[in-house]
């Protein structure tokens, strides 16, 4: 009795073992936060002192907003960016597609500018990009500070123009969303009260991938905003409570398919490969490593 390696049967092995080891996954992350901050300081994690359910806005556009960022100052129009952070600890092999799931948010008569919308805008179409953040600890830093603050200090941490939370929420304005587009939907009045899907590009993927086994910040921005005394505003009213409120199924989504990396692959297969073509058989003359020598090791005999 020997071992005879088999050429048919590594090819076997081969077709058998290869496809289950690289068969995707899919992974579906809801957010850890999400929010707004605006050009002059505003946030809803301010807001979301006043109206708790705003601390999860992530509105992003053209609105009025607190002039200075304090909360009850003058209104006036300003820029905002919105934000998504999504852990992904569990996630450790490479990310070959991923798309953002977002809710719009509400369709509520009469047309806009009247009742509650998601769309506030009156051109027909808005582009939404989201956008790579190249300083992302900093960013990360600053988003938990205004989430602690919202939580445990309330509207004091927001009601100056000098309190340390309202000049954080500009700086991360000015640093979110600074590097190269990650993913772009074109959105119309029509997404009112529907789930978009955003499908990161490759340079989207890219940025994912940094992350892996960490937290990852999403930042995004309306490109297309013109005139600035004007709403074009879309993701208007909402705010899920991400903390296990009212409406858990509208909190963002990441819904990613990752793939065992090539180096896993390889131990895996090669170790499965050689517990299925080593077969035990009767053979008169035996590879050379084995037992007794073959002129033709690779050729085992009945």
């Amino acid at each position: 009795m020997t071992y005879v390696l088999r050429p048919r049967s590594a090819i076997a092995a081969i077709v058998i073992f290869l496809p289950a080891l690289l068969q995707a996954d899919m992974v579906t992350l809801d957010a850890t936060d999400s929010g707004f901050v605006t050009a002059l300081g505003g946030s809803s994690k301010g807001d979301g002192t006043l109206t708790a359910p705003a601390t999860f806005n992530y509105s992003v556009g053209q609105a009025e907003h607190f002039d200075d960022g304090a909360l009850g100052s003058p209104l006036a129009f300003t820029l905002r960016k919105n934000y998504f952070v999504f852990d992904l600890t569990t996630v450790t092999v490479p990310i070959t597609s991923a798309s953002l799931m977002v809710y719009m948010g509400p369709d509520t008569p009469p047309d806009f500018p009247g009742g509650e919308h998601g769309y506030e805008s009156l051109d027909p179409f808005e582009d939404f990009a989201i956008l790579e953040t190249t300083d992302p600890g900093a960013s990360l830093g600053i988003i938990a500070d205004l989430l602690t603050g919202n939580l445990s200090v309330g509207p004091s941490a927001f009601d100056d123009a000098s309190d340390p939370l309202v000049l954080a929420a500009k700086d991360l304005y000015g640093i979110l969303g600074d590097g190269v587009p990650l993913a772009l939907i074109t959105t119309t009045p029509d997404d009112d009260d529907t789930f978009l899907s955003i499908d990161f590009s490759p340079a989207g993927l890219t940025y994912l991938n940094m992350f892996l086994g960490g937290p990852v910040v999403l930042a995004g921005e309306l490109p297309t905003v013109g005139a600035s005394d004007t709403t074009e505003l879309i993701f208007g009213f909402t705010g899920p409570d991400l903390l296990g409120g009212t409406t858990p199924t509208l909190v963002p989504k990441l819904k990613l398919t990752t793939v065992p990396e090539p180096s896993g692959c390889l131990i895996v297969f090669v170790l499965a490969l050689v517990g299925f073509v080593f077969q035990r058989r009767r053979a008169g003359k035996a590879l050379p490593c084995c037992i007794g020598t073959s002129p033709h090791p690779w050729q085992g005999h009945p």
